[in-house]
């Protein structure tokens, strides 16, 4: 782990020996910071480089990660027990979200809310890139009437409020970049 300019932590596993990076990914990242369970696709080259920043109220995840199936089971759920709200935005690559019985697929640009007090898993294929917002519910709920009702809808890469934010977080993260 790196920290970065503005509080950021980038989390990449390009110097750990190639055997060791799920073994490391999954007992380090997954189940310290994350609290998931990660299991390795199999026909899938398994890579990892996400930026972290945390803000009052919000946590943001960006960047690259493919090659394994990762699960808010009810064993992660007892370790780390929350309902925030998490909106995965599928930069590129085919994103599959499970959350209880439904299921999606995000293509590019798509998005989804999910409750992480259910049971979930997310699944990417390369390119594997990605937006992750993560709020607490308390918070977020009274600003979204029936936001129960939201999760797991698509969100359509063409809606405009899904652009702007988006956009906003890109514009944030170059200027970060600059510094």
């Amino acid at each position: 782990m790196q920290l970065l300019a503005g509080g950021s932590v980038r989390f990449t596993l390009e110097n750990i020996p190639e055997g060791e990076r799920l073994p490391v990914f999954r007992e380090v990242f997954g189940r310290t910071v994350l609290k998931y369970d990660l299991e390795p696709l199999r026909d899938v080259p398994f890579e990892v480089d996400l930026k972290f920043q945390a803000l009052p109220g919000l946590m943001m995840m960006s960047g690259r990660a493919h090659g394994s199936r990762n699960r808010r089971t009810r064993e992660t759920q007892a370790a780390d027990p929350t309902d925030d709200i998490g909106m995965i935005v599928n930069i590129r690559g085919a994103h599959r979200v499970t959350h209880g019985r439904q299921e999606l697929v995000l293509g590019d640009g798509e998005a989804a809310l999910v409750s992480l007090g259910e049971v979930c898993s997310f699944t990417h294929r390369p390119p594997g890139d990605i937006l992750a917002l993560r709020v607490p519910r308390k918070q977020f709920a009274p600003l979204v009437p029936g936001v129960d009702d939201c999760y797991m809808r698509l969100i359509p890469s063409t809606t405009p409020a899904l652009k702007l934010l988006t956009g906003y977080i890109k514009l944030v993260q170059d200027d970060q970049n600059i510094m």
